[in-house]
């Protein structure tokens, strides 16, 4: 069954590595298919050749070490301790503004408990005082449908009023 999934030559590893190998310059083949090789073909393509570009067939080989001399080296430096210095004064101004948002937060966050017991406080003296008219509209003797009335009427005057 894997003979009959697999009856084309793609599948070979030839052709997935060709994609991490230099182009050889002389073989034409690779050139038309893209730098995969000639994968119908039964042999391999050899990439690492003394033709390739210069580039590495692997990532695992190390480059010979380049000789940088003490100007390069000091410009090298100067520019990883600017780039060190412009990164910790943003640094800093994070912090900073970290340290700006945390207070603000705080404050708001008190605030809100100042908020909560004050509306607690006024909700309790509303409730009382609607306690006491209650209390005086049962002790006045008039129903409430006659107080409905009375403010729909006074309702009304204010709307015509508006209007006109």
């Amino acid at each position: 069954m894997s003979s009959r999934l697999y009856s084309s030559k793609v599948h070979q590893r030839e052709g997935r590595t060709a994609l991490f190998s230099t182009i050889p310059s002389s073989n034409s083949s690779a050139s038309v298919n893209g730098g995969a090789g000639n994968v119908d073909s039964a042999t391999p393509v050899d990439y690492d050749t003394d033709d390739s570009i210069g580039r590495s067939s692997s990532p695992y080989i190390k480059e010979p070490k380049r000789d940088y001399n003490a100007a390069m080296l000091s410009q090298l430096e100067s520019q990883n301790e600017e780039t060190v210095n412009v990164m910790q004064s943003k640094i800093s101004a994070l912090k900073d503004l970290s340290l700006k948002m945390g207070d603000q937060i705080n404050q708001s966050r008190l605030n809100l408990g100042s908020l909560s017991s004050n509306m607690e406080a006024a909700g309790h003296r509303i409730m009382g005082n609607m306690k006491r008219m209650k209390i005086m509209a049962d002790k006045t003797g008039i129903s409430w449908k006659i107080w409905l009335g009375f403010f729909c009427f006074v309702f009304l005057i204010f709307f015509w009023v508006w209007l006109f």
